[in-house]
């Protein structure tokens, strides 16, 4: 495992040349992230499936673009979050989550082609952030969250709770969102 001083530098290097819009905006983000790849990137709604449940967001690459897919019925703020870590996934060009087959994909992605299917590589996870790629993907995500100057919503930030407890105790002061 990296230490998070190299990891926070490799994330720098990933994130070079992409602008990071002021204020946030996760489309802006998308279109300068396909521009400098080359590639277009769409950002879809998860499937409504049971099965998918446990998964929050999910990057697929195909030949014809890079999609991240990010659970419906979550905050805005939460959703970026979310899509961020996915594309630490894809600007790190992280492979394919093995325990995912061509059938799993066909029945959670309906609308891709067998052809598609073929191409298409899947990253999700679901079992926290115990791996090197996991933890890189999420630095990426922390990164990006601190050049935009954003935070969690106040709601989030309890007055007198726990994290505003912690921030102070810290000395770093809560940025108004």
């Amino acid at each position: 495992m990296r230490d998070l001083r190299t990891l926070r530098s490799l994330s720098r290097q990933r994130l070079s040349g992409i602008a990071v819009p002021q204020p946030f905006d996760l489309e802006a983000f998308a279109a300068g992230v396909g521009e400098k790849l080359g590639r277009t990137i769409e950002i879809r709604d998860l499937p409504d499936d049971p099965r998918l449940s446990a998964v929050s967001g999910a990057w697929l690459s195909t030949n014809r673009a890079e999609i991240i897919h990010l659970e419906a019925g979550t905050s805005g703020w939460h959703r970026d979050l979310i899509a961020l870590h996915e594309f630490g996934h894809l600007l790190s060009n992280h492979p394919s989550d093995p325990d995912w087959d061509r059938e799993q994909l066909a029945r959670h992605f309906p609308g891709l082609s067998p052809a598609a299917l073929d191409r298409t590589r899947f990253r999700h996870a679901q079992d926290g952030y115990s791996d090197e790629e996991e933890q890189e993907a999420e630095m990426i995500a922390s990164v990006i969250l601190d050049r935009a100057d954003i935070g969690p919503p106040p709601d989030v930030l309890d007055s007198g709770g726990l994290l505003s407890r912690l921030a102070e105790a810290l000395r770093h002061p809560l940025r108004d969102v």
